[in-house]
């Protein structure tokens, strides 16, 4: 018995120093091991399932299929995969649908956008001279001739110097107050009434007034073609002003002006800017640049909204 007794007394404390020297911490470092791998294969796949949704592609390209065979009309699937995803919801996912989109490159109009690119910039290098400048004074010197004597005549006899007046009045449409303004505005309301319809035109004209003054326009015009004789010769520039004062407000009927100009007095010094401004309305009128403009606009507004 007492045997027995030492054999269980020495296994007892054999296996309390056993336990005393087991060493836990590799068993733990495996299993931290484990779980790191798990959760970086977790975030891969979430990964991969964020940016090409492949389940979601191939059950669509299925559908399609299936449709196609029973309907047997002309419906085609590309070769490779369709992949349709979904409006992202992170960062990285908007960069990439951002990256994506393009904008589609057109040639067709490289040749009509060149020639309109020269049009603005040849009405663009025109530049008028202010009408209130006077010409320079000139000296004409004459030949000096001889009397019958052989004596020369003194030099009382060479022109003199053209000198400007020192009180000379100055153009009635370089300054205009407000109150004369609305004056004319109000004449031009009715031009059959008025002496000159040309020199009111011209006053209004340089005063931004290009409504009023396309009515003077339009009436010296007409009186022109009556042989009036108290209005000046030169319906090149009547012409040009009506289509200058009317482009805005008016399109079609300033390039109907600039086209009889063109017409009629195709050797005139406004010949080539009539037809420039004539080519720029044209194209206004039928690409609109102004309403593109305007879309974009919104479609840039809607898309910052929605971000």
């Amino acid at each position: 018995m007492e045997m027995k007794n030492k054999k269980q007394l020495r296994n007892s404390e054999q296996s309390q120093r056993d336990l005393r020297s087991y060493d836990p911490k590799p068993i733990r470092s495996l299993f931290l091991t484990l779980r790191l791998c798990l959760y970086i294969f977790n975030l891969s796949f979430l990964a991969v399932c964020l940016i090409t949704p492949n389940g979601y592609a191939e059950t669509l390209t299925e559908k399609l299929e299936t449709v196609n065979d029973e309907d047997s009309g002309p419906v085609s699937l590309p070769q490779h995969n369709l992949l349709i995803s979904k409006s992202p919801t992170t960062h990285l996912g908007r960069q990439l649908w951002q990256a994506r989109i393009s904008t589609p490159k057109d040639t067709q109009d490289s040749q009509g956008k060149i020639e309109l690119r020269e049009i603005i910039r040849r009405i663009r290098s025109v530049v008028f001279k202010p009408k209130g400048q006077t010409p320079k004074p000139f000296i004409v010197v004459g030949s000096l001739r001889k009397t019958e004597t052989g004596k020369t005549l003194s030099d009382t006899n060479t022109p003199q110097e053209q000198t400007p007046k020192k009180n000379e009045r100055k153009l009635s449409y370089e300054q205009i107050t407000d109150q004369t303004l609305q004056i004319l505005k109000n004449l031009s309301q009715d031009p059959d009434q008025l002496h000159n319809p040309f020199e009111l035109a011209e006053i209004l004209f340089n005063s931004r007034c290009l409504r009023e003054a396309a009515k003077c326009y339009q009436e010296a015009l007409s009186r022109m073609s009556k042989n009036e004789t108290n209005l000046p010769r030169h319906k090149d520039w009547l012409l040009f002003q009506i289509g200058n004062c009317l482009r805005n407000d008016d399109p079609p009927t300033a390039m109907q002006m600039y086209k009889q100009l063109i017409a009629e007095y195709p050797n005139s010094p406004w010949a080539d800017l009539g037809k420039a401004r004539s080519k720029l309305i044209d194209w206004y009128l039928k690409d609109k640049p102004n309403t593109l403009i305007n879309e974009s606009k919104m479609y840039l507004v809607t898309k910052k909204t929605e971000y």
